[in-house]
């Protein structure tokens, strides 16, 4: 264990603490602050993913989700009710609840959080995000306008996608994409969220993947990590 040493500055050159010391510091006999957080580089690694999925529409991305994420799986279907069906017919097995407007998605959302915290649960799929948004918008575009609209929006995605945030579970977010001008230009895509959304919640996520979809090409999906220089390689360790 390093000693903890004075601020004050000596004529001794600094010496760099070892990586067996650097990570014995969170086991240290020194009390950390209440409230405060203190782990090593062992429980760092332990944490869930925090995924965006974006892809060509229609190409098969909950499909490869819902076969490939640790279970038992929970989706919250923002999409139609048989929206599901493809993923099923092959062989995905899951639990979805519908949520299709502000009170469905805030009681989706409590759901998964309280099946991950009771540990039956290992992975909630969001599906998708831009149709939930869509829905959500529909319902509320007629009692409010303008910046309330929005704002209304806003908080009642974000506080909700707050509490799934902080469950201990792997949490994969579908979205749809803003096409580009090119058909083979993928580089700077952004989901297709309308308002601060489209920046908020790919922001507070630790990975964006893209489906590579190619129908000649063995085999014809490929995930991509990282949204730089053609989704080739990066990502923050998926």
């Amino acid at each position: 264990m390093a000693k903890l040493t004075s601020s004050k500055k000596s004529d001794k050159p600094d010496k760099k603490i070892a990586p067996s010391a650097a990570s014995s510091i969170a086991r240290s006999k020194v009390t950390s602050p209440k409230g405060l957080r203190v782990y090593d580089e062992v429980e760092a690694a332990q944490g869930f993913a925090r995924v965006l999925l974006m892809g060509p529409s229609k190409g098969g991305k909950t499909t490869a989700v819902l076969r490939t994420a640790p279970g038992p799986i929970v989706v919250l279907n923002g999409d139609n009710p048989d929206a599901l069906i493809p993923a099923r017919r092959m062989g995905a097995k899951f639990t979805a609840v519908d949520c299709t407007n502000q009170q469905e998605w805030r009681k989706g959302c409590n759901y998964a959080y309280d099946l991950a915290e009771a540990g039956e649960v290992a992975t909630v799929v969001v599906d998708t995000i831009t149709l939930l948004v869509d829905k959500i918008y529909e319902q509320l575009k007629n009692d409010l306008t303008g910046f309330e609209l929005w704002n209304e929006i806003y908080d009642s995605v974000m506080d909700p996608f707050r509490t799934l945030m902080d469950m201990n579970a792997h949490l994969f977010v579908v979205a749809h994409h803003i096409p580009s001008d090119s058909d083979q230009d993928i580089v700077g895509v952004m989901p297709a969220i309308p308002g601060k959304l489209k920046v908020r919640i790919p922001a507070m996520v630790n990975d964006w993947i893209w489906l590579d979809v190619i129908t000649k090409r063995d085999p014809p999906c490929s995930f991509l990590l990282g949204p730089q220089k053609n989704w080739t390689g990066g990502g923050r360790g998926v």
